[in-house]
């Protein structure tokens, strides 16, 4: 369950990613967001 639990933080934490938009739906875009879950972190960076 923890795992779980921490993928569900992932997408609300980086709602915004590079050109994805992760939404509740994070199970079905589990894969997209898995990747590019915290692409938030490496633009603000670059902001």
């Amino acid at each position: 369950l923890g795992a779980n639990h921490d993928k569900d933080d992932s997408p609300k934490d980086c709602l915004y990613t590079e050109g994805y938009i992760m939404t509740t739906n994070a199970r079905y875009n589990s894969k997209n967001y898995e990747w590019s879950r915290c692409s938030r972190e490496r633009l603000s960076t670059n902001l």
